[in-house]
């Protein structure tokens, strides 16, 4: 089983998003195993989980929100070092930016 990363900033409707949610959709799960990582949620979320995707999501502010401030910056930082440490322990052999 290859396991693939597909790391969003934030899972909202959008292009890349949009694209990333098609390919997880589409993977031949006997072949793929596809795992969502996304610093800021959003509405594209429920078709991740209803696809029984494994997420990780880095901030609780929603990827609607485009304020940012120190608080956001040092989330930031922080789901940085969460990420490379769930990358590792997810075992992932993929990843798609």
């Amino acid at each position: 089983m290859i396991r693939v990363a597909f790391i969003c900033d934030g899972f909202e409707i959008g292009g890349q998003e949009l694209g990333c949610l098609a390919i997880m959709q589409r993977l031949d799960r006997t072949r793929f195993a596809p795992y969502l990582y996304t610093f800021r949620p959003g509405s594209l979320l429920k078709d991740a989980v209803a696809h029984g995707i494994p997420i990780m999501i880095g901030h609780d502010k929603p990827a609607s929100d485009r304020s940012w401030n120190a608080a956001d910056e040092a989330a930031r930082e922080k789901y940085c070092e969460r990420l490379a440490t769930r990358l590792r322990s997810d075992r992932i052999d993929a990843c798609l930016v």
